[in-house]
């Protein structure tokens, strides 16, 4: 506001014009007929009009104002609207606030005006209740404005004017989505799903797709069929379980192999036993005789030297990788070894003259039997089970003493594998 404003808002801020009938009885004498008067009235107007408008046009670039109306009776309330015109938004510079830049005065005496004066000054009343109606709306969507911004969201959290939250709004970022440390896995297999965010005001449940649920914020599951799975998040609100946000990922379960074997004796007298593999699906192979045996053939054959019960395992893994197994006791109801009798008498009455494991007539593979003293020297060694040893020193010819002797055969069995037994043969006469 320049100088010369100020000097005119001064000039009429707050003024009343007493009445006063004998002064105004005597401007009326000096103006003379009506006619003089009218000129009078509408030059002051004109003046009036040309301030006016001069510092409407200096007052483009400042705030909006409101354009107050003043009469004699009114009061320094000239705002009487109940409309808040305090409200600021957000491109404000200055306070709203009523000033008197455009003020239009109607000074209401006792004197009867001129019919054409008082149409002109209630005009100018009418338009300044129209502006004043004008800055009123504007104050209101100022309002408006303002009331929009204090109901603001900031992080999804409604904010009321007062800034505390709904107790039933929930007051942070709902986000469902969620990993799998491994998209597929075999059967039996744990499955781990993590959450990208752990939301503590929501309820988690998760549906494997398999008819299971739960209700960890990190969940687990172990699928006990193959296929493909749909695991859904669903975060629901505490209060009403209304769904706030849901996610899927889907994850693949494979196949275990159906592992399955069979075994069978090779002779009723000898725990010689062949495993039969009856898994179908699967690549690799292994048999495990806990603690005395182990092979990843097909099939493959043990014979068991001690009486006792013996679990036997195959385990077997599938072009997905998928390995499984399956466990079958055998029992053994005698020691074994090769059925060789403990002592002969080779004294030519044609019984029990002879020695040989009798295991060795019954298996037909290819053996070496060999006879040693007590001193450790050969005494006697045959590969065919129609050549038992008869009592006499091979070296010489003669014939051996009484006493304890140590044989010892080797073979190789039907896995390919050389299986050697020993043991003691008393001669007795």
């Amino acid at each position: 506001m320049d100088k010369f404003d100020k000097i005119i808002k001064d000039a009429v801020e707050g003024y009343e014009a007493p009445y006063d009938a004998q002064a105004w009885a005597n401007v009326s004498a000096q103006l003379g007929n009506k006619g003089g008067a009218m000129k009078w009235i509408v030059g002051s107007a004109a003046a009036v009009a040309l301030i006016t408008g001069s510092v409407y046009l200096m007052n483009q670039n400042e705030t909006e104002v409101n354009v107050p109306v003043i009469t004699e009776n009114t009061t320094s309330d000239i705002n009487t609207d109940n409309t808040d015109n305090s409200s600021i938004t957000e491109n404000s510079t200055a306070e709203n606030q009523n000033t008197d830049h455009n003020s239009t005065v109607n000074n209401n005496t006792d004197e009867e005006l001129p019919a054409d004066n008082t149409a002109n000054n209630n005009s100018g009343t009418e338009t300044n209740h129209s502006n004043n109606s004008g800055n009123t709306n504007n104050n209101s969507g100022n309002t408006t404005n303002n009331n929009q911004n204090d109901n603001q969201t900031t992080n999804n959290q409604t904010v009321t004017n007062n800034g505390s939250a709904p107790e039933d709004v929930i007051t942070t970022r709902i986000n469902s989505k969620f990993a799998c440390a491994n998209s597929e896995a075999c059967m039996s297999e744990e499955f781990i799903f993590t959450p990208e965010d752990i939301s503590q005001s929501a309820l988690y449940v998760w549906d494997f797709g398999d008819g299971s649920f739960s209700s960890s914020k990190v969940a687990t599951h172990t699928y006990n069929h193959a296929g493909t799975f749909s695991v859904t998040l669903s975060l629901k609100d505490s209060k009403s379980n209304k769904t706030l946000s849901k996610s899927s990922v889907e994850v693949v379960v494979n196949p275990l192999p159906n592992v399955q074997f069979a075994f069978e004796k090779s002779k009723e007298m000898i725990p010689t036993v062949t495993f039969i593999n009856l898994t179908e699906d699967a690549s690799e192979w292994n048999w495990n005789i806990k603690g005395l045996k182990t092979s990843t053939d097909n099939q493959f054959e043990y014979t068991f030297r001690k009486k006792g019960i013996y679990m036997v395992e195959l385990s077997a893994t599938n072009e997905y990788g998928c390995s499984n197994s399956a466990q079958k006791p055998i029992e053994v109801k005698s020691d074994y070894n090769l059925l060789a009798p403990t002592a002969f008498t080779p004294n030519g009455d044609n019984k029990n003259d002879n020695f040989i494991p009798e295991a060795l007539r019954l298996m037909e593979v290819d053996f070496t039997m060999v006879v040693y003293d007590k001193a450790g020297k050969i005494m006697y060694q045959t590969n065919n089970v129609n050549q038992p040893w008869d009592g006499t020193n091979m070296n010489d010819n003669s014939i051996a003493e009484d006493g304890a002797y140590v044989w010892t055969v080797q073979f190789k069995n039907a896995n390919g594998e050389i299986e050697y037994y020993e043991g003691h043969v008393i001669i007795t006469r």
